[in-house]
């Protein structure tokens, strides 16, 4: 999710202690921090720091040069003249018949003379601006852990800890003829997460199946159903076709003191699967299932002419929302002057950081006359 210059999960990393990561208390708060500073930020440097495509800049027309608010600009799609309200703005035709030159690390547009009197404006059409990834990448991790008899915990340990704790979802696939034994995932943390079993595993043959993610995308789709009455199985069609067949993992939740019942999915195809049960079902049972692209982590890449977020703005970023959150007050409910202070201050009245002033001056944009 957008929080300014980054995403919530940079804020909640850097912000938060480790077992606050995975709670939403405080998601409202930093997304409103992150955006404030990041706003601060533009105000500061008189520019957009963001990336925007179809962005918009518009000025008088009385001028030879224009430098955008947002750059690196990637490409200029569009310019138009406007000489009274009357006649509307009026395309110019080809971008290159129009302008001269352009400068596109600094935004300077040049032209070839001027485009009209101070009377006129000029709307420049463009992309431009420094690119961030908006949303947290979706992260999947899976596995499978063959056990042994008599197991009553299964410990699970991802490969490279994720940045909070995941979401997981757990099947224990019993060998055939086994006898069926429900669990119960403990909650996880960013490292791994365990798995009791509510009976020791009767014999060998038994293999449990998970997979942990981040982030909610179409490369991953869970979702619960109702299983009517003594159906033996439940036909799933997933809210959005996958490129190709997922992998599928699928428990039956019974109600309280219900028998617990194996499901297995069958005929798993791009737009959905079908849950077999292994005896009808009594009243009261729901399908939990999740579906994913096997062996998918989903990133979020740098698009084509783009030019990422120099580090130093994201550390300046970063180190501007850990200052201000340290100031605010008990309650976490406004920023305050100081720890024993309950004036309230609004982010436009927050002093930047010494060093995130030094990194700001490096990133200005100044005006210049026509």
């Amino acid at each position: 999710m957008n929080a300014g210059l980054g995403t919530l999960t940079d804020l909640k990393t850097q912000l938060l202690n480790e077992a606050l990561r995975s709670a939403t208390t405080y998601d409202a708060a930093l997304l409103a921090l992150g955006k404030g500073v990041a706003t601060r930020f533009d105000q500061y440097c008189n520019r957009k720091v963001a990336r925007l495509v179809g962005a918009q800049y518009v000025t008088n027309a009385d001028r030879t040069k224009v430098i955008l608010d947002r750059y690196p600009v990637e490409v200029i799609s569009q310019i138009e003249i406007r000489d009274s309200l009357d006649q509307g703005w009026v395309d110019q035709g080809a971008v290159n018949n129009v302008l001269f030159n352009l400068r596109e690390e600094v935004g300077l547009c040049e032209f070839a003379g001027y485009l009209g009197g101070s009377y006129s404006r000029i709307r420049i059409t463009y992309t431009g601006g420094f690119w961030f990834a908006t949303d947290d990448a979706v992260t999947i991790k899976s596995g499978a852990l063959a056990l042994t008899a008599g197991a009553t915990i299964a410990r699970v340990a991802f490969d490279a800890a994720f940045t909070i704790a995941p979401q997981v979802f757990a099947a224990l696939l019993a060998p055939d003829g086994g006898t069926i034994v429900s669990i119960l995932p403990a909650t996880p943390t960013a490292a791994g997460f365990d798995v009791r079993f509510a009976a020791p595993l009767p014999a060998s043959g038994y293999t449990l199946s998970w997979i942990a993610f981040m982030g909610v995308s179409d490369v991953l789709q869970q979702a619960s159903a109702s299983v009517a009455t003594n159906a033996e199985s439940l036909t799933i069609t997933y809210p959005t076709a996958f490129a190709a067949a997922p992998a599928v993992l699928c428990n039956l939740v019974a109600p309280d003191g219900g028998t617990i019942i194996s499901a297995q999915p069958s005929a798993v195809t791009t737009t959905g699967f079908k849950a077999e049960f292994a005896a009808p079902v009594p009243a009261g049972y729901t399908l939990s299932w999740c579906a994913y692209a096997q062996g998918a982590i989903s990133s979020l890449t740098l698009p084509s002419g783009a030019t990422a977020l120099p580090d130093d703005l994201k550390f300046a970023w970063l180190t501007q929302c850990e200052a201000a959150w340290q100031l605010r007050d008990k309650l976490g409910l406004s920023l305050a002057e100081g720890a024993e202070s309950r004036r309230t201050l609004t982010l436009g009245q927050l002093q930047l950081v010494p060093e995130v002033e030094a990194i700001l001056k490096n990133h200005i944009r100044y005006a210049i006359a026509s």
